[in-house]
């Protein structure tokens, strides 16, 4: 919004992470530009990963609340302390996990 205020240039405010937010970004664009959106609206001209990423159109909801996502588990109610101790216990397990797979000869 700086940009537009101090400069006058037009700015995008959809981020295009999902088949949803994709296809409202693909439609600001255009409208910047002046141009029909209508071709590159077309669903088969997305990319596989806008679908991919995107767990609304199956479920209705979101898979996490916000990222990072340790702010997730803040929106959850978890204290910062409790999220640092159990991510440093997970990246622990996960290590050991890896060493132990290794091959020694």
């Amino acid at each position: 919004r700086w940009l537009e205020r101090q400069f006058g240039q037009k700015t995008v405010r959809t981020v295009p992470i999902g088949h949803g937010a994709t296809r409202e970004f693909i439609a600001e664009v255009a409208a910047l530009a002046g141009v029909d959106a209508a071709a590159a609206l077309d669903t088969s001209n997305l990319p596989w990963w806008s679908h991919s990423v995107d767990s609304t159109y199956l479920t209705g909801k979101r898979v996490f609340r916000m990222a990072p996502i340790h702010h997730h588990y803040e929106q959850l109610g978890w204290t910062e302390p409790t999220i640092v101790i159990r991510f440093w216990i997970v990246a622990v397990v996960l290590a050991l996990l890896g060493l132990a797979t290794l091959k020694l000869r």
